[in-house]
């Protein structure tokens, strides 16, 4: 089965990774604080892996 990366997070399979932001996804409620330091670090590498939008010219 193939092996699943997000950041340096290594997963067995997909399904392992989904299954790990899904725990942090409902893990808080909405407007809380994502206090564990595991969790925070698991959002900014999924954050860090998005497309920038474009600058536009004189910005």
């Amino acid at each position: 089965m193939p092996k699943f990366w997000i950041g340096s997070r290594e997963y067995p399979s997909k399904k392992a990774a989904q299954e790990a932001v899904r725990d942090v996804l409902y893990g808080y409620s909405g407007g809380s604080i994502v206090d564990q330091e595991a969790d925070h670090l698991l959002l900014l590498d999924l954050l860090g892996g998005l497309p920038r939008g474009r600058v536009p010219r004189g910005c």
